[in-house]
Order: C-alpha cells, then sequence, then structure tokens
C-alpha cells in the first residue's frame, strides 16, 4: 500500500509533474520519464508482453496503456459502481471534514449541519473515573431522542457559550447501502471529535468517539452533493480531563536531509555514558547531546568533508570494548564506526560485510546472538516500494518478491557471514521488509527471528541451535496477514510475559467493499483475503510458552490505529502497566479526499511483480491527478496513545494526554530523556507537498506521581551484548514485570538500551537479566525513584 519516493504508497510530491511528463511522454510517442526494466506482462487483464527490442515498443507500451485506463473506466461504470456511488455520497462527509479543518468555517459548519431527524442517546449513561489519570469516562445507551435541526442549533450555541470548541475531527466511511426501492441509501460513519474549554488557565480536554448511521435523503439535483434525511448515534463514548496534558511539547526542530534519501532514521542512546540519552540523526548527519533539562545542543555527526549515505543503521557494542559503536547498512554493504564516546565515531570505518550485489534499500537492521558463541549476528532486510516502475507486490497478500534480505553471521568476532540458506532463511528472504527483531518467544532462551512484512505481516522463525532456523505458519497461530509496519514485544495483559503486537492499517475504502461484497471476478479470494489484510493491527498474547492470537474484543483501541508506524510501549502512568503510543498518518493534502479506494478497486491487481512502462504511467497519471486535486493519502490521521480502563479495555486517551497530532509522523521512540521517572516521547513529523519538510519533536512525560525504578545497562554486560535479553522485575507484592532489550522494532528507530518500570505504592524485591545464553544477571535493587547504572562486570 506504498509508493516508491517514500516508504509508503504513494508519495504525492512532484507526482503531478510526473504524471504529466509521463503523459506527455505518450502523447509524443517519446521514452517514459524514467528508466525501465524490460517490459514483462502488464497486468492481469491479458495484454501481451512487450518486447523491450522490438521498434514498435513505445507504440505498444501506448496501447496498453490507454487499454488499462479504458479497462478502470468501464470497471468503474459496471464492477464497481456501488463503491462509485458510495463515493458521491461520502463527498458529504469530505466536505464537511474540509471545513471543520477550516477554523474560520468550524462553528458554521456545526450549526448548520443538515439534516431532518438526528437520533441522540438518552441522558442516563454510565459513567467512570479514573483517579489516577484525573479522567472520566462514559459510555452512552443506544439513541432514543430526536433532534430537529433547531434543537441541534440551540444545543451548539449552548457548547459554545460554555466555551467549548472542536478542535479537530476524523471521519471514517466504513459502510454504505445502496438505495432501493423500500430504503434510501444508508452509510456508518465513524467519528473522533477533539474538543477544548478554557476556564481562565484552567484547561479542560474532551474527545467523543462514536458511530453514526445516516439515512441520505432522495436524490436532490439542486444540491452538488447528497445531504442526510436522518442521522442515528450507533455508539457514543466520551472522556474527559481537566488540568495540563500529561505529555507536554518541549522541543521542535526542522531536520534538513544531507542525503537524498528521505526514510530518516532516529536512533536514541546515551553515547557518553553520562546517563542522559542522546539523539542520533543520521540522514542530517546531526549529533544532538543532551545536557540535561530538554537541553540538547546540536554537533555534525561526521567531520568536515565526510559522507555518508544513511539507510539501515543500527548502535550497538560490536567490538566488545564497552562503547556503542555505528554500524550502517549502504549500496555495497555494512560499515562499522567504532564508538569513541563523547567525540562520536572513529573515522575512517571499517567494512565488515560486502553484498553479492548492490543494496537497492537496505531498511532494517537488527542484531543479537543467534549461535551462542558471545557475538552480534545480523539481519539486513531490505523494503521494496510498490509502484517503482511499474511493479506491484504479487500477491498483495503474502508477497515474496522484493530485494533480498540477509542472515549475517559473525565468525571470529569480526568478520560477517551470508549465511542466509544455510540457516533456512532464504524461502522467505524477498519480503518488504518495515521490521524485524532476535527475540526469544517461545521460552528456549534460543533468540528467534520475527520480521514484518509490508503486503504479507509477521513471519516467525524459530532458532532451533546452531545458527539454523525453521519457518513454518504454525509458529504464529491465528491469522497472521497485514500491511506490516512495525512491532512492538511487550506484556500486553500484565501477566509477566511477553507478547507481540504488530503495527498494520485498516482501510475504509476495503471495508465498504467488503460490506457490498465487491470483488472482481477475476480475484473471488479477495472476498477472503482482503478483510484478513484490512484487520488491522494484530496481537498475540504468551500462554505457556506459546502464543495465543487475541481476537478483537480482547483487543479494544489496540486493532485499529490508523496509518501506523512507528510504535512504543511504556509505563506512563507508573502503574506497573504498559501504555502504546502509535504515530499516523501517510500523505495528508489539503482536502481529506483519499486515494484509497483508487488502489483497492484497481491498483492492488495492476501488473505483477516485474516493471512495466504501461503500469508505471497508469499509476503515476492516476496518483498525479489525486494530487493535483490536492487529495490526500491515509492523511489527516491522530496519533494514538492507548492505555486500559479499569476493565481492562484498552482505549485511546491521546487527546487527553496531549498527544494527538494530526501531522504525518513516522519515527517514534520513547525514553526519560531528563531522568525524572516519566517516560518521553521523541517522534518525526513530515509534510510533502510544498517541498519536503521534517521536523523533530519531544514531549515531555507529565504523569502522576508513582514509586519507580529505572536501569541503564551499558553495551556490554558481564561479557555478553544485552540485545536479545529479557529484564525481569519482581515487586514485593509478588507482581512480575517483564522488558525485551531488542532493536528493529519501531519503524526506522532505535530505542535506547535501558529499562523502567513503574511500580505504583511497590517496591522492588528482585531484578535480573536472563540473556540468550542463559545466563542470568542478579542486580541491586535496592534503591527506587532513580536510575541505576549497571556494572560491565
Amino acid at each position: 500500500m506504498r509508493s516508491k519516493n517514500k516508504p509508503g504508497r504513494g508519495a504525492l510530491a512532484g507526482i503531478g509533474i510526473l504524471a504529466a511528463a509521463a503523459l506527455a511522454a505518450i502523447l509524443l510517442n517519446l521514452p517514459a520519464p524514467r528508466k525501465s526494466s524490460p517490459d514483462q506482462t502488464i497486468s492481469n487483464s491479458g495484454t501481451p508482453p512487450l518486447s523491450p527490442s522490438s521498434p514498435d515498443s513505445n507504440r505498444l507500451a501506448i496501447q496498453a496503456f490507454q487499454q488499462l485506463e479504458a479497462e478502470r473506466l468501464e470497471r468503474d461504470r459496471t464492477l464497481w459502481a456501488p463503491e462509485i456511488k458510495a463515493l458521491e455520497y461520502g463527498a458529504f462527509v469530505v466536505n464537511l471534514w474540509n471545513s471543520l479543518r477550516d477554523s474560520n468555517r468550524t462553528e458554521a459548519a456545526i450549526s448548520h449541519l443538515p439534516f431532518n431527524r438526528l437520533w441522540v442517546p438518552s441522558n442516563s449513561s454510565t459513567t467512570r473515573r479514573n483517579d489516577r489519570w484525573n479522567s472520566e469516562w462514559t459510555d452512552y445507551p443506544a439513541a432514543s431522542i430526536a433532534w430537529s435541526p433547531e434543537d441541534w442549533r440551540r444545543k451548539v450555541e449552548t457548547w459554545l457559550k460554555a466555551g467549548w470548541r472542536l478542535t479537530q475531527s476524523e471521519w471514517h466511511h466504513t459502510r454504505f447501502q445502496p438505495a432501493s426501492a423500500k430504503h434510501p441509501a444508508r452509510s456508518t460513519i465513524d467519528f473522533d471529535f477533539h474538543l477544548i474549554q478554557h476556564a481562565g488557565a484552567l484547561e479542560t480536554r474532551a474527545a467523543w468517539s462514536g458511530s453514526l448511521e445516516v439515512a441520505w435523503s432522495s436524490d436532490d439535483s439542486s444540491r452538488a452533493t447528497p445531504v442526510p434525511d436522518e442521522i442515528r448515534v450507533l455508539k457514543l463514548q466520551t472522556q474527559q480531563r481537566t488540568g495540563s496534558p500529561l505529555f507536554q511539547p518541549r522541543f521542535d526542530q526542522n531536520i534538513t536531509m544531507s542525503t537524498a534519501n528521505k526514510d530518516q532514521r532516529l536512533l536514541v542512546e546515551d553515547l557518553n555514558a553520562d546517563g542522559l540519552p542522546e539523539i542520533l540523526l543520521p540522514g542530517p548527519a546531526n549529533i544532538l547531546w543532551n545536557h540535561g533539562h530538554f537541553d540538547f545542543r546540536e554537533e555534525s555527526l561526521w567531520p568536515q568533508g565526510h559522507r555518508q549515505d544513511s539507510f539501515a543503521c543500527l548502535l550497538c557494542d560490536f567490538d566488545r570494548d564497552g562503547r556503542h559503536d555505528l554500524l550502517v547498512a549502504d549500496r555495497t554493504g555494512i560499515l562499522f564506526y567504532r564508538g569513541m564516546g563523547r567525540p562520536g565515531f572513529a573515522i575512517p570505518a571499517t567494512r565488515l560485510w560486502s553484498a553479492p550485489e548492490p543494496l537497492e534499500n537496505p531498511f532494517v537492521l537488527t542484531a543479537g546472538d543467534v549461535d551462542r558463541d558471545g557475538d552480534l549476528d545480523f539481519w539486513l532486510g531490505q523494503y521494496k516500494p510498490p509502484m517503482m516502475a511499474g511493479q506491484m507486490p504479487t500477491p498483495y497478500h503474502d508477497a515474496n518478491d522484493g530485494f533480498p534480505s540477509y542472515f549475517l553471521l559473525n565468525e571470529d568476532h569480526s568478520r560477517l557471514v551470508d549465511a542466509t540458506h544455510r540457516a533456512g532463511l532464504g524461502d522467505l528472504r524477498r519480503r518488504r521488509t518495515y521490521g524485524a527483531s532476535f527475540v526469544d518467544l517461545n521460552g528456549d532462551r534460543r533468540l528467534d527471528l520475527l520480521v514484518v512484512s509490508d503486503f504479507a505481516g509477521a513471519d516467525l522463525h524459530l532458532n532451533r541451535g546452531g545458527g539454523r532456523f525453521e519457518s513454518t505458519p504454525t509458529h504464529l497461530p491465528g491469522d497472521t496477514k497485514s500491511f506490516g509496519m512495525s512491532l512492538v514485544v511487550s506484556d500486553f495483559n500484565a501477566d509477566g510475559n511477553l507478547d507481540f503486537w504488530m503495527a498494520g492499517m485498516h482501510s475504509d475504502a476495503a471495508d465498504r467493499l467488503d460490506a457490498l461484497e465487491l470483488t472482481d471476478p477475476r480475484f473471488p479470494e479477495d472476498l477472503t483475503i482482503r478483510p484478513r489484510l484490512n484487520f488491522g493491527n494484530r496481537l498475540f498474547l504468551a500462554k505457556e510458552k506459546k502464543l495465543v492470537q487475541s481476537e478483537p474484543p480482547g483487543m479494544g483501541a489496540l486493532r485499529r490505529t490508523g496509518w501506523t508506524w512507528g510504535a512504543s510501549a511504556f509505563d506512563a502512568d507508573l502503574d506497573g502497566n504498559v501504555e502504546l503510543l502509535v504515530v499516523n498518518g501517510h500523505l495528508s493534502g489539503e482536502s481529506v479526499d483519499d486515494y484509497d479506494s483508487e488502489y483497492w478497486r484497481h491498483d492492488v491487481h495492476t501488473g505483477t511483480s516485474e516493471p512495466n512502462r504501461a503500469v508505471d504511467w497508469v499509476l503515476n497519471a492516476s496518483m498525479g491527478k489525486w494530487a493535483a486535486r490536492g487529495g490526500s493519502y491515509g492523511g489527516h490521521q491522530f496519533n494514538r496513545f492507548l492505555a486500559r480502563n479499569d476493565r481492562g479495555v484498552w482505549q485511546d486517551r491521546s487527546w487527553i494526554s496531549g498527544l494527538a497530532l494530526t501531522e504525518d509522523c513516522r519515527n517514534l521512540v520513547t525514553a526519560d530523556l531528563d531522568l525524572d521517572g516519566r517516560i518521553d516521547a521523541v517522534l518525526t513529523t513530515q509534510e510533502v507537498g510544498k517541498g519536503f519538510r521534517q521536523r523533530l519533536k519531544i514531549y515531555a512525560g507529565q504523569g502522576p506521581p508513582g514509586n519507580w525504578i529505572g536501569f541503564r545497562i551499558p553495551p556490554t554486560v558481564a561479557r555478553r551484548s544485552p540485545l536479545g535479553a529479557v529484564a525481569k522485575l519482581t515487586e514485593k507484592s509478588g507482581r512480575r514485570q517483564v522488558r525485551s532489550l531488542l532493536v528493529g522494532d519501531s519503524f526506522l528507530s532505535q530505542h535506547p538500551i535501558s529499562v523502567h518500570f513503574g511500580l505504583g505504592d511497590g517496591g522492588v524485591e528482585k531484578f535480573e537479566i536472563e540473556f540468550p545464553d542463559g545466563h542470568v544477571e542478579s542486580f541491586d535493587q535496592s534503591a527506587t525513584g532513580r536510575w541505576q547504572s549497571l556494572p560491565e562486570r
């Protein structure tokens, strides 16, 4: 579901120009503006392959382009007619949402919402309070009271007089039922409203979320778009909190990339052993040295004159000298920059491994001692963006047609050897990989390889010893399909075991097509495959050294979070249970009108794994037209901050916590940057449109008071790397907490190798680290309320 210029489906910046150039090339019978590989079969429509040696190659490519365009128009007129009708009705939602995003039009858009009758819940609701968060939430019953437009306007006026203002909103048109002889057209629309009220210096935030059923009025030729006749509130939950948000903005800085590669990397680690984590940005080649209290001082990562293309990066103690080294994957292999502490990294680098062929897009580099020989082994995953040169992931739900990944075994503590095939990892090495970690998920104290990939989902390769893995689907029970984006290994149900959560994404258009039971007759399997891939996120809970898939009722808000990229689990309120922060948003244009339906109607089955000029032109033309209209693609989505309520149900608390950014985000790391025991959030945003802009932002944790303890873990402990180890804490009450020390999890980001535990009102009985080779180290745990630095031993 992404495009070639970014780790996403559609880089809209400049694509209108590319599309125009491609169309001009077609009309003038000139070559396309980008270099293409030899043409192959262009689609599943039976169009013949094109011979690159034929003098008529351009003419045939033009004919193929015209054929594909004609097929799209015809399918929209016939096969996809109900979805096209849904888009016509959905234009009302698009226009309303756009109006609400304009502060000059918000009040008028709300007050003059067109309808004849609005059904709302009664006041007989159930309110619960969370004293730790100083917040309350209310679940409302089914709608039973009818309001007229005048009733609605009076209610809005009352809210406005009370000082309430709608700050931001999200709308999702998830179901559509065409009109029949007996019933009008109907839609289901999910919504999120974020409101704020100021009373002097006191701030109150409220979040309303739920679903609406809209019965549309009969077609009225006097209106540009249909309007609602009746609106019924199907579900409504509200949250409210008075006081300063739990997270406060503390740092905001522009990022200027020093390389052509726009995929920013974000690495956070204490590089000079003073206890304060630094921020490393390989893209602009900067280190932000942490001087405490969010005072960061920027220095160049490299000496003047040195240049390094930054693709996959990793901080680890490769040479086991007790300092963090920097490993960088470039086009030709992996480079090793020796860590020097405060000065940064030594120049020149040492090449650890040379790839057998040029690396196209090395995306994730993860490490762990797989064979228990005392040194770090590596997995280098590559990501192949769809649409590039007219190729598309095939099949879209199980794509294994990308650039090759590599398992690199560390021999003699300094030499990396390609052991991909002999380790049993060759069969799935061509996933379009976004994330990967070495982690023990079956309790046998061997590091397994967990890989998360776009257009496929999760693959768990079990370590069978001796540097060999076993890959079978049964290792992850249940359904693993997803547009896999990133992964989190944490204890999601507070039972003392490590669980696995995979970030995926979901689509309103796919939801509508599933509800309409629409599919291309050439691909009848889509009726079962599409909802699996569109499920959203996946959660696997650890039960008796096995993983068991969690079903939707138990996932709550964990299931669907948006177009999610980076994700991180941490204890924000110091109660001993983790929360989950995810960052969202793909491409936000001037309008919320979304490209997604075009993808699911056409793009998903346009082309094959092979590059093709005609398909390239079609895809660029389609997205170019969308960009020219200012459209979005998975844009204008809040970040989500999820926490469990007193019933164990996961809820979104992003707005009342101050984390519901609407900018498109990518990277995310959580860490205690000021050492106050409250975890802070470091993230990046990006804007595509008039240029390409990225920003680094920090939000300081200001959660409720509580006891806590943190452990800074050195790069080498007991002559072992901590990567892949498990940190276990037992409270005096007997409750167990667990943290995994891994890399490769959050999207293009690396967390510091440290662990933090909230304790509520409790204390610590025992703290230990279990290493992949079975060795266990116990440490002093007497002093709570502060960070402790563990000895190297």
